[in-house]
């Protein structure tokens, strides 16, 4: 295994000299900022028609509830299936097309083209989400033989939504690229992306800070990083909401810091110890061999 791909800040710096050749067709500059990472390109391109291919109705078990108007918006990239409004789900639809062509630019040498197809379901609300949701995620990945799915809700009581399908895509582009990793690694990744915002059309932000996490950090005891990394996808501190807050919030800012601490100069550690970790080498060697 091997994770160069998601270092992808550096290799867009060193080549940025040679895009303004090409100013033309694509405005790029990079810069760093307050621990975050600026991208300037012309997004306007990316605004593309999305075509509403049809609308399903589904009728619900009890006959005295109103039926749902299902509708399939298709992008280039996409397939999105929901009952949420046309115009939200269109929304969803162009910001995941905009994340994933910035991620492509960002990761030279990731594969964004997966062996299977991948279906987006938007539901309007947690409550009718709430029957496919056993574990009240706010949203997921789930990986399959014929199709990848990826659900969340427009709704989720004050919270971004966006920044939701942005963490889910980033686990199927984990998936696709590296495999079997970490879950400290693969959701510390997941929520440093997810802070991708765009300013009119132009001006993109990753790596922002993200207070709820910084608060809990604050707050809550942080896990031995010992404990950090041996937490499973079995393990009450991923599964239990009393506990995972933390995991989430010190995973996030464990990369946060091997990504943009140093000029990035501790990723190379990270990618000698995931590679160590995937070859069986025990934790706690990995780690000193690595770091």
């Amino acid at each position: 295994m091997s994770c160069p791909a998601f270092y992808g800040h550096r290799s867009i710096a060193a080549n940025s000299a040679g895009a303004k050749s090409h100013a033309a067709r694509l405005d790029f500059n990079l810069r760093r900022s307050h621990k975050m990472t600026h991208i300037l390109f012309n997004l306007r391109k990316l605004l593309f028609p999305i075509l509403v291919i049809g609308t399903l109705v589904c009728l619900t078990p009890s006959p005295t509830q109103a039926k749902d108007t299902w509708i399939s918006v298709r992008t280039k990239n996409f397939t999105l299936v929901g009952n949420a409004s046309e115009k939200e789900i269109r929304q969803v639809a162009t910001r995941l097309e905009q994340f994933r062509d910035v991620l492509r630019r960002l990761l030279k040498g990731a594969k964004f083209e997966t062996p299977v197809p991948t279906t987006v379901i938007v539901f309007k609300s947690m409550s009718s989400y709430k029957p496919f949701n056993i574990g009240n995620n706010a949203g997921y990945f789930q990986k399959g033989d014929d199709v990848n799915y990826i659900t969340l809700s427009t709704k989720l009581g004050g919270q971004n939504p966006y920044r939701i399908i942005y963490h889910e895509f980033v686990h199927l582009l984990v998936d696709n690229n590296l495999g079997n990793v970490p879950p400290w690694f693969n959701e510390g990744l997941a929520e440093y992306y997810s802070t991708f915002e765009i300013e009119e059309d132009r001006k993109v932000h990753l790596g922002e800070l993200i207070p709820y996490h910084l608060q809990t950090l604050r707050e809550d005891k942080l896990l031995p990083l010992r404990t950090l990394f041996a937490v499973d996808h079995y393990s009450p501190y991923y599964n239990e909401g009393s506990k995972r807050g933390v995991f989430y919030a010190e995973s996030w800012a464990l990369v946060h810091y091997l990504i943009l601490s140093n000029n990035g100069q501790h990723f190379a550690q990270l990618s000698q110890f995931l590679n160590l970790t995937d070859e069986g080498v025990a934790m706690d060697q990995a780690f000193k061999q690595s770091f």
